[in-house]
This record gives C-alpha cells, sequence and structure tokens, in this order.
C-alpha cells in the first residue's frame, strides 16, 4: 500500500499520528490535568468522535478482534495514568525521550508471531540486517534528542509505559487482521474507549484516586475532551499505519518524529532545552534509511 510518488502508506499516516502526539503531549505539560480524570475524558473523548462511524460501518465479528483489544485496553487502561501524571513531572520532551527503546522490541518480538515474514527478510539478509540497523540508531537516536537530568526520573515515572508501548503495537497489528479496514479503525477507537472506560471507573469506584470535585471540574472536563479528540485522530492514523506495515514496529519508530516536533516547538516559543540537533537529524535521517531499505522488500 503505497502512493504513486513512492513514500509508503505507513510512514504518511505515522507523520500524522506523530504531529498529533506531540499536540496531545505539549496539550497536557500545559493544562496538567490530573492523570487518572484525563485518561477517562480521553476515552470519553474518543467514544463521541467515533460513534457516528461505528453506527454506519458497524462492527468486526471475529472473536479474536476483542480478545486482542480487551488485552490491550487493560495495558493501556494503566499505560494512560502512569504516562499523562508523568508528563508534568518530567516534561513532555524528558517523557518522549525514555520511550524509544521499546520499537527494536517490538521490532523482533513481531518474527516471533509471523515466521513467514521472518522467511521473507532473510530472503534479502542484508536489507535484514540493515532495516535492524536502523532501527536500532533510530532508537538510539530519539533516546538522545534530549540530555536532561530528569531523563532517569522520567524513567522511574513512566516505567510501565514502556512496557506498554512494546507490547502494544503488537496486539494493535493483530487486532487489525482481524477486522476490515472499513471497519478496524473506527471500531478499535470506539470499542478499546467502552473498555477503558469501563475499567478505569471500577478502579475509580474502588481506589477513588480523585474527588468528583477534580473529575467533574470544568477544566478537567475541558482538557480531557480537547486532549481526546486529537488522541482519538492520532489513534486512527496510526491504526491506519498499522493496516499497512507488515511489521508493527514500524508505525512507533515514524510516531518518534514527535519529540523532534516538541523540540521544534520549544525553540520556536524561545523555551531552554538540552535538545540534540544531531540525534534530530539522525531520526530523521533513519527513517528515510527505512523508507529505503523497505522498498527491497
Amino acid at each position: 500500500m503505497a502512493f504513486p510518488f513512492l513514500v509508503p502508506a505507513w510512514v504518511l499516516f505515522g507523520c500524522g499520528a506523530a504531529i498529533l502526539s506531540a499536540v496531545l503531549m505539549l496539550l497536557q505539560e500545559r493544562l496538567r490535568v490530573d492523570g487518572y480524570a484525563l485518561a477517562i475524558w480521553c476515552k470519553i473523548a474518543c467514544v463521541c468522535v467515533t460513534l457516528p462511524f461505528v453506527l454506519v460501518n458497524g462492527l468486526p465479528t471475529q472473536p479474536l478482534f476483542y480478545l486482542f483489544l480487551g488485552v490491550g485496553a487493560v495495558l493501556w487502561s494503566i499505560s494512560d495514568v502512569v504516562f499523562f501524571r508523568g508528563i508534568p513531572q518530567a516534561g513532555a520532551g524528558a517523557v518522549s525521550r525514555v520511550l524509544p527503546s521499546s520499537i527494536l522490541i517490538s521490532f523482533l518480538l513481531w518474527f516471533v508471531i509471523d515466521p513467514d515474514l521472518l522467511r521473507t527478510y532473510l530472503g534479502q539478509p542484508w536489507v535484514f540486517a540493515g532495516i535492524a540497523v536502523v532501527m536500532a540508531l533510530w532508537a538510539f537516536c530519539a533516546s538522545n534528542l534530549r540530555k536532561c537530568p530528569v531523563s532517569m526520573g522520567a524513567l522511574r515515572a513512566v516505567w510501565f509505559v514502556l512496557f506498554a508501548a512494546s507490547i502494544g503495537p503488537l496486539l494493535a497489528k493483530l487486532t487489525t487482521q482481524n477486522a476490515a479496514i472499513e471497519q478496524g479503525p473506527y471500531a478499535y477507537v470506539f470499542v478499546e474507549g467502552l473498555m477503558m472506560i469501563t475499567l478505569l471507573g471500577t478502579y475509580g469506584l474502588i481506589r477513588r484516586p480523585i474527588t468528583p470535585g477534580v473529575f467533574f471540574a470544568p477544566a478537567t472536563m475541558r482538557g480531557g475532551m480537547l486532549i481526546g479528540m486529537v488522541m482519538a485522530a492520532a489513534v486512527l492514523l496510526s491504526l491506519y499505519a498499522y493496516y499497512a506495515a507488515d511489521n508493527p514496529a514500524y508505525v512507533p519508530a515514524v510516531k518518534l518524529l514527535d519529540a523532534v516536533i516538541i523540540l521544534g516547538v520549544y525553540a520556536a516559543i524561545g523555551r531552554r532545552n538540552n535538545g540534540d540537533i544531531w540525534s534530530g537529524l539522525g531520526v530523521v535521517a533513519c527513517a528515510a534509511l527505512l523508507i529505503a531499505l523497505k522498498s527491497f522488500v
């Protein structure tokens, strides 16, 4: 699946998702909505955005779609709370720095799930080796975009997000393999939203992490719905990219451009940062190299 000017569809969709991912993190850095409340309000927004499309296109009938989606919902329910609470503590730039190592793990794990794809890649051993090296360099460059003393604090704040970021793309790809592209993306966002609202709501009733006054505060609701609409669009673009990519690790790899975008925004507004311009160029170069190498497989 590629467009006439030879840019693969997963690259275009992934770049769109990266832009929206950067917007999402910068919004939360500014608004500082409580992490638990934000996770729920975001999913409420996702359900509202995708409901009209679900009513038109219907829902998938394959049971595996809902199985993989359910496992992912549990994973991301925990991850979202940790993620959004970690951003105000460490900053959007620092949080985006500690996540890249997950792409190499996802890249390798997928070949365990899809050995036929591994055999295809091994048919071009030098290309396969080149892609593996590029993925490793990509993770290295992305992790060095920000050289700041809070990075270890960010790691402690969002360690579970690292785990989710490694496993999540595999579950997303498996989910898309069990639904038509006309239904899958909207059904995914809609059903996952309902699942996560249920899971997070149950957790809230049992543990009561925040008061109703904080949860229903106008600023919380406005911020959550705004960020949630951005999240819905970002996830939809990501899902279209998963449909187009043969290895799901390519999608979060392209989305690592969100760190470059954040550093660019910081520079544009005159905010001091410790961004490494060479690492940023390295991320962009790795994206170009991957596109070139993928043309041979």
